[in-house]
């Protein structure tokens, strides 16, 4: 789906979603069921960071790795949402 190098099948990134996570298990599952619903006709893709969690975070978005163009990132140096942004603005 999404490659690293900028493309989703074959099409540039124009447009990236990024979800800092911290402990988002309960929440990240309803998150990404609403951007698969999405009609955006351009090529986009979406970015967990996630942020030093200790829950199932990195888990509960495995099976949506075959509904979107997502990846999973990790955002260790610093705990924060901002820091997860930026890592996640980062790897756009």
């Amino acid at each position: 789906m999404v490659d690293h190098g900028g493309l989703v099948n074959g099409e540039s990134i124009v447009v990236s979603v990024v979800v800092p996570a911290y402990n988002a298990a309960r929440t990240l599952p309803d998150q990404l069921a609403a951007l698969e619903h999405q009609d955006f006709d351009g090529a986009w893709e979406v970015l967990v960071v996630n942020n030093r969690s200790v829950d199932h975070t990195r888990e509960v978005a495995g099976p949506f790795l075959e509904k979107l163009p997502l990846r999973v990132l990790e955002a260790t140096e610093r705990q924060g949402a901002a820091h997860a942004r930026n890592v996640g603005v980062l790897e756009a």
